[in-house]
């Protein structure tokens, strides 16, 4: 996944050139033309602002959760597609963007789980995520905004959901738990729309909709660095950070406090003691020249690791904000190959800054230049993070995004049900009036199971710590708001299915991963567990080993 990191990006001008002139004009007349066919048939096509739909609930009724939520925002936020991809569903929202006056189409695809084969009912990504135990929904509801060249298109293309292009692709399954597919901005190939803004609006539509947690996979690049490492390392989190997701799950066996060790031990590097530790290597004078130009631009005292790229973060984003219009006009006029195109652009951004901060300064533009080439080289391909063998800290790819309970409404009771079953995870959220009663109570959890979940009846089952209550006494005094509440039923746990439960594999891995996190994996010959193919220095590319025996078979 690609995604837009500009550190300060509310100034920049968008393009001016004639391609993108006229891309705008033809989306406007497009959408002007579509507009008046719905209304010769009697029909009205709502707009809204992409800063503005849902910035406040414009959903009645009181507090409801995910699965009634989203009903109400396909009846009066959307427009029925006359249309379906794969017997599936269509809504589109209308949305325009007021700095360019683009339309853009949200899309909103309803998924019925039933109509699936067995294996498509099964969330992969709820798999390697750590949601094994997490239990199949009735419905799933894909979000799309798709790349600027699609949105004049009268119709989503079969392979919607395998394009990794889309501006926007989230994906909530119908108990509010969900996946954030990818994320593209002005870097990802969007003319007008900065990832930030994409961001935005995701986080609001998930707020607005109760939607309870979302993860994100977090495996976008800068050429060959990871960009979560600069962003990690530069202000302790990654880009998600901004929007409050933090770390869920690593593969390779990576914990939590792998994690954060790792973050402490790589901000904390002295600058002089890297100069010092490369100065018998080849890239030894390059890096000691880079980290020197840097401290020279500084005002302020460039001293760790973290205050190196904290800065050169910084001046990227200003650089950008001056040659995103020149680097799209050397885009379209380069002839040499894409990557050459990449490298050449990165320098002039380089160099465009530093030609900003060297006024006074010496140095010709070419010189400028070279330096900027060899601080691509060396730092932005990764032969720093390969020598200080940061494994631990680039294993963490998942991070994740909960929003609380919590209760909003004034005399309403909202609550949690969760199943008492430590192999499977079904949850729902209800919501009463303050003074009701333990039957009602019950009868909600009933529906909210039945409507969330395929299954074809639910079992008589008991609320944990309510068994001493009669259905006629009141709620309000016996269990507090925002509580999450155990269900224990045994006729439940045989109904359920979890997403675990297809392909699931014994993972036993000398890294110490004991469940399949996505990763590339192998499978013992004698034993018939699964290992890591990195683990065990095998490539990708290359055919497993005959035979392959794990580290216990092995002896």
């Amino acid at each position: 996944m690609w995604v837009d990191r500009n550190v300060e990006e509310q100034a920049v001008t968008f393009p001016k050139g004639a391609s993108c002139s006229r891309r705008r004009k033809e989306n406007q007349q497009q959408w002007r033309l579509h507009l008046r066919k719905l209304a010769r048939r009697g029909r009205e096509c709502q707009i809204s602002s992409l800063s503005v739909l849902l910035e406040t609930s414009t959903l009645p009724g009181i507090r409801l959760p995910f699965r009634d939520k989203v009903k109400k925002f396909l009846q009066q936020c959307t427009e029925a597609e006359d249309y379906e991809v794969h017997r599936m569903s269509i809504w589109r929202t209308l949305l325009v963007h007021e700095k360019s006056g683009v339309h853009i189409p949200l899309y909103t695809v309803e998924e019925l789980l039933v109509n699936n084969s067995t294996s498509e009912r099964y969330c992969d990504r709820c798999r390697i995520t750590g949601w094994r135990n997490l239990c199949v929904t009735k419905k799933t509801y894909h979000f799309i905004i798709s790349i600027d060249e699609e949105w004049n298109k009268s119709s989503l293309d079969e392979d919607v959901f395998n394009l990794k292009s889309h501006l926007l692709y989230g994906v909530v399954h119908g108990d509010g738990c969900g996946h954030l597919v990818c994320i593209n901005g002005i870097e990802g190939g969007s003319k007008y729309i900065f990832g930030s803004e994409i961001m935005d609006f995701w986080v609001r539509i998930c707020k607005n909709l109760q939607v309870r947690k979302i993860t994100v996979e977090d495996v976008s690049k800068k050429k060959s660095m990871e960009l979560r490492l600069l962003f990690g390392i530069a202000y302790g989190n990654p880009w998600f950070g901004k929007s409050e997701y933090e770390f869920f799950s690593g593969s390779f066996g990576v914990k939590e406090s792998d994690y954060k060790t790792s973050i402490k031990n790589i901000q904390s590097l002295e600058l002089d003691a890297i100069v010092k530790d490369f100065s018998n290597t080849q890239q030894g004078k390059e890096i000691e020249r880079i980290i020197s130009m840097y401290r020279d631009w500084c005002e302020a005292r460039l001293r760790t690791f973290q205050d190196l790229l904290r800065f050169m973060l910084t001046i990227k984003s200003r650089a950008i904000k001056k040659s995103i219009t020149a680097a799209s006009a050397h885009l379209a006029s380069c002839s040499s190959s894409a990557k050459t195109v990449e490298d050449n652009i990165s320098v002039k951004l380089f160099s465009t800054v530093a030609s900003s901060k060297l006024k006074n300064s010496r140095w010709t533009q070419s010189r400028l230049e070279e330096t900027a080439k060899q601080i691509m080289t060396v730092l932005w391909r990764r032969r720093l993070a390969t020598v200080l063998k940061m494994d631990e800290f680039l294993g963490n790819k998942h991070f994740i995004k909960d929003w609380p309970l919590g209760d909003e409404e004034d005399h309403a009771l909202t609550f949690f049900c969760i199943s008492d079953d430590d192999k499977s995870e079904a949850g729902v959220t209800v919501q009463l009036q303050e003074y009701t009663e333990v039957l009602n109570l019950k009868c909600e959890v009933a529906n909210a199971l039945s409507d969330t979940y395929d299954i074809p009846h639910v079992p008589d089952f008991q609320i944990v710590g309510l068994e001493g209550l009669n259905n006629e006494e009141e709620l309000s005094g016996k269990v507090k708001s925002d509580a999450e509440l155990r269900v224990t039923s045994e006729g439940l746990v045989g109904l359920l299915k979890r997403h675990g439960d297809f392909k699931e594999r014994d993972v036993v891995c000398k890294c110490g991963a004991m469940e399949d996190d996505g990763e590339s994996l192998m499978q013992c010959k004698s034993c018939d567990s699964w290992q890591h193919r990195r683990c065990h220095n095998i490539k990708d590319t290359e055919n497993d080993p005959w035979p392959h025996l794990c580290t216990s078979c092995l002896g």
